[in-house]
């Protein structure tokens, strides 16, 4: 096999010329404009097809108007059910009594899209930030926010009028960057999301068991505080929250509906199961949630990654709840930012992005697989955990002449890589079961793991430059003797024209400086009628570094290798480049090509071409 160095000069932009105050407006402009297309598509499917006085923003306007006009929050039918909410959630309320009916919705709706691109900007800021420009970093969060407009929960927030997307925020905001800054008003806004509903409380734990002792008292007290204000406020209604059994008839207070197909928690995963036994599982399935959430929350903020402490927590507690509608995974979105981090690591990048296509899926349009979100609540969870736990990986070689010398063979000649290679050399030899190959030239041999798949030669040179200059070796096959010597497959001068019968060349086009040269050369060596048998990886399609990164680069990480780099550093030619090489020199010749493993895809969709080109007369 043949590797060349090649220095290229970095470039890069730092976005030094462009003014920050005309990035800041054109961010503005993008927001304003995210957010008037949002109006306009809600207002186009929800509000047309449901009344404002149906849905859950109505409910919150009502319990703040039930509380000015001093009617208990909880003794009121609204549509489908009760007020569930703490008594703190009607107090933060009353402002929406401010604005007329007409604008309500058009205003949060609004607002939320701001929020939204708040959080979508703190959440894949190591994302965001590798754009080169300041342009760049715009539109980067903008094509973010759409994607993640498209969520089923965002979009249920949006439609439904609710505070999801401002509970996170509140959340991310002081987990990410009030608490890391040393803040004294640390764990202010997680005190305040816990007095509004009480699961952000799992974020106090978590200021405990960091030891972030002043972010968790002061969330405590905060909380503590709201409520302590409700108590002296509507000392009846917080009575009847505390001490009513408000909590425990959540499910009767909303008509049962935590036994349907909308309730996307554990608890609705197993309510197929006879009581006790799904009570007994839920409370275990919970715990190991929790603790799993906590160990790996601790983790992540070790590192620093405080984004995926977000994400954790936040899908623990819609995991855990009683009843989880679709609207409270919001957690999602730092969810699915933390398990993609900065993409460098397209694996995880891949699966990150199936399951967020899976989650935009409109749970209407799903009643048949009605635990569906909740399974995939639960994958993104487990990603993001695994993300979190796993060892940092340890400095990793990059060197090509230590990867072929320390690693090449292992990752490439065993397991399940070793089967696919050896499958594709196998292919490579299958029109020559039955027939001699004549006088053999391979290029680029590399070790010589081809020449035993060749069942018939009459000669067989093994070329490489890696073989020490003068060096001639001869070993013995089945089939004959192969020889093998040093010799650029880029430069054949030392082979007369039209004197071999068969040149074959596995994984090398991609290798080399002057691939055009490499062909001509082997067809002027070849001699009419003689073949010329090319393995062609579909570098860089898709599926093929969607396996390099799930197979090979594990394989190499544990032999202290950097594959992925190696790789891409020393595969300098992609294949619609080598693909029209190879028509534009055998132009013609008789081209026959198979591509592997399904033939009738596109190539971003394959692993390899096979492709062996008969010399015409000419």
């Amino acid at each position: 096999m043949t590797t060349t160095h090649q220095t290229v000069p970095a470039t890069a932009e730092d976005g030094a010329g462009s003014p920050p105050r005309a990035t800041t407006i054109v961010a503005f402009a993008t927001v304003l404009v995210l957010a008037a297309l949002a109006v306009l598509a809600h207002w186009l499917v929800f509000w047309r097809l449901m009344p404002l006085s149906m849905s859950d923003l109505w409910v919150f306007r009502e319990g703040g108007r039930l509380i000015a006009e001093g009617s208990s929050l909880y003794s009121v039918r609204f549509d489908p059910g009760y007020w569930t909410l703490p008594p703190f959630a009607g107090i933060a309320s009353l402002p929406l009594l401010v604005l007329p009916v007409t604008a309500l919705f058009p205003a949060w709706t609004a607002l939320n899209i701001v929020v939204l691109a708040g959080v979508v900007a703190v959440s894949f800021r190591p994302l965001i930030g590798r754009a080169a420009t300041p342009a760049g970093r715009v539109a980067v969060t903008a094509g973010l926010c759409l994607a993640a407009l498209g969520l089923t929960p965002v979009s249920e927030t949006l439609g439904l009028g609710q505070v999801g997307l401002v509970l996170l925020a509140l959340c991310l905001a002081d987990v990410a960057l009030v608490a890391p800054s040393g803040s004294r008003c640390s764990g202010v806004l997680v005190g305040l999301a816990t007095a509004y509903k009480l699961t952000p409380g799992l974020f106090i734990v978590h200021f405990a068991v960091t030891r972030q002792w002043r972010a968790a008292v002061t969330a405590a007290a905060t909380a503590a505080g709201c409520w302590t204000i409700t108590a002296l406020v509507l000392p009846s209604d917080m009575r009847e929250y505390l001490l009513g059994g408000v909590i425990l008839r959540t499910n009767q207070q909303i008509d049962g509906f935590g036994d349907t197909v909308w309730n996307q928690s554990l608890r609705g995963l197993l309510d197929g199961i006879a009581s006790p036994w799904s009570s007994l599982l839920w409370a275990l399935a919970s715990l190991l949630v929790v603790a799993a959430a906590v160990a790996g929350a601790r983790a992540a903020h070790r590192a620093g990654n405080h984004v995926a402490v977000v994400g954790l927590l936040g899908l623990a507690t819609v995991l855990i709840s009683p009843i989880s509608w679709h609207h409270h995974a919001t957690w999602l979105i730092p969810a699915l930012a933390g398990a993609v981090g900065d993409g460098r690591r397209m694996g995880r990048v891949y699966l990150t992005s199936w399951l967020a296509l899976a989650l935009m899926a409109s749970p209407r349009e799903a009643e048949a697989l009605p635990d569906r979100f909740v399974v995939l609540y639960a994958a993104v969870f487990a990603l993001l955990l695994w993300v979190v736990t796993r060892p940092a990986p340890s400095t990793l070689s990059s060197s090509p002449a230590r990867y072929y010398d320390d690693a090449y063979e292992r990752v490439m000649y065993t397991g399940v890589v070793g089967w696919y290679s050896r499958w594709a050399h196998s292919l490579l030899e299958r029109p020559f079961r039955r027939q001699p190959s004549g006088r053999v030239l391979e290029v680029g041999a590399g070790a010589g793991q081809h020449a035993p798949y060749v069942a018939q030669f009459d000669s067989y040179l093994e070329t490489d430059v890696s073989v020490p200059a003068g060096d001639v070796a001869v070993r013995h096959l089945s089939a004959g003797p192969v020889e093998r010597r040093r010799l650029d497959a880029q430069d054949l001068s030392g082979i007369p024209d039209s004197s071999i019968d068969r040149v074959i060349a596995t994984c090398l086009l991609a290798h080399l400086d002057q691939p055009g040269q490499a062909l001509s050369e082997w067809r002027r060596v070849t001699r009419p009628g003689g073949t010329i048998s090319i393995y062609v990886p579909a570098e860089p399609g898709m599926l093929l570094r969607l396996v390099r990164r799930v197979v090979m680069v594990p394989k190499s990480r544990a032999l202290g290798q950097d594959h992925e780099r190696t790789v891409y550093l020393d595969h300098r030619n992609h294949y619609p480049g080598m693909r029209s090489l190879i028509a534009e020199v055998f132009a013609d010749d008789d081209v026959q090509r198979r591509r592997y493993p399904v033939p009738f895809v596109g190539w971003n969709l394959s692993l390899f071409d096979v492709v062996h080109v008969r010399r015409s007369e000419r």
